[in-house]
């Protein structure tokens, strides 16, 4: 049974507005995965979801269905991630757009890359994969979500490093 557009609303409201307030980016998988299974078990969501799919898929649909969607609400946008990357707006055009890692190959062949801190070693093979051997230019990687050990000094010599040697012109940490 297909759940009705104002539930569907309702529900999605209630979890992006408690994602919101824990901070969900923030959190760590351990916490994820607690706060999914509050989710699943809550008269307010859960309990509402099971009316309309058996119980042991209102976990799932949380994760995939609600959170996926949440998750690509805040992520950045083509436009922010390259006034993050200092593009200007009237100095380009899209050429080629990339997913996993998100990001986009310009029309002058520069390559602007981006992911969560988590997924560093992703985001800059991928740069490194989508230039090497060809004219295209490694222009930037943003690594978003640093929090904890991704927001440590440590972290940010460890990826420069790494970035100078793959030949990335400039690395952005983003919160």
């Amino acid at each position: 049974m297909a759940i009705p557009e104002e539930i569907k609303k309702m529900v999605y409201e209630r979890v992006w507005s408690e994602a919101d307030r824990i901070g969900w980016k923030g959190l760590t998988i351990t916490e994820k995965t607690e706060q999914y299974r509050n989710w699943a078990i809550s008269d307010a969501i859960g309990g509402v979801l099971s009316r309309y799919m058996d119980v042991e898929r209102v976990h799932p649909y949380i994760k995939d269905s609600i959170i996926q969607k949440y998750s690509k609400s805040i992520s950045l946008s083509v436009d922010r991630a390259l006034n993050l990357a200092g593009v200007q707006s009237d100095s380009y055009a899209i050429a080629e757009e990339f997913i996993k890692p998100f990001g986009v190959r310009l029309s002058d062949n520069r390559i602007v890359l981006w992911g969560r801190a988590v997924d560093w070693k992703i985001v800059l093979l991928s740069m490194f994969e989508r230039t090497c051997g060809n004219k295209y230019i490694p222009k930037c990687a943003i690594l978003t979500d640093c929090f904890g050990k991704f927001n440590t000094s440590s972290f940010e010599n460890l990826i420069n490093t790494a970035s100078s040697r793959l030949g990335i012109q400039s690395i952005i940490y983003h919160k």
